[in-house]
């Protein structure tokens, strides 16, 4: 791989910028171009923790993801993820950024609690294992976002700083990771 190659992959397309009317290919949240040569295809990204995000185009009208979890279901949870992966890999995006595990679900400021599977570590790890199965089940990628320390969605742009200490992150941020 070339170093030209290997930047490629690390900064990826243009970026959306609506004052010079340029979007995202395919209405998503970003793109990779792809190494033909090496046989890496294009990746092109679009939220979905709670269903096809970034105005990629109409989709199922999912609950909520805490809603999902609420049902202590697996099977259910791999259902919810290949609902959003048969409709991501419909609009041709490839790459799926959900699976948000934050687990400060019990904060009244965390503006993405709807998208987190509540706050037993537990369970939380089990159901986002599930969505991201079902998902990665249509051939597209999965991924987790909003691993942990993102408690805040009042003033998420810097300088917005995040300071915990370890003990504190073992007990609200990391135990889902374990699941």
């Amino acid at each position: 791989m070339s170093q030209a190659q290997k930047l490629q992959m690390v900064a990826g397309g243009v970026a959306s910028d609506p004052n010079l009317n340029y979007a995202f290919l395919r209405g998503g949240a970003g793109w990779i171009p792809g190494i033909q040569q090496l046989g890496i295809p294009a990746l092109y990204f679009a939220d979905g923790s709670v269903g096809v995000g970034n105005g990629v185009g109409r989709a199922t009208a999912l609950p909520s993801s805490i809603a999902s979890a609420a049902g202590w279901d697996t099977q259910a949870a791999v259902q919810y993820g290949t609902v959003i992966g048969t409709e991501l890999s419909d609009y041709g995006i490839n790459v799926n950024l959900g699976g948000n595990t934050n687990l400060i679900g019990s904060d009244p400021r965390d503006g993405r609690t709807f998208e987190t599977k509540g706050e037993d570590p537990i369970l939380a790890g089990k159901i986002a294992a599930a969505h991201l199965e079902g998902v990665q089940s249509q051939h597209v990628i999965a991924d987790i976002k909003h691993f942990a320390y993102n408690d805040q969605e009042t003033g998420p742009l810097p300088p917005m700083s995040s300071s915990m200490s370890v003990a504190g992150a073992r007990a609200t941020c990391w135990p889902s990771k374990s699941a």
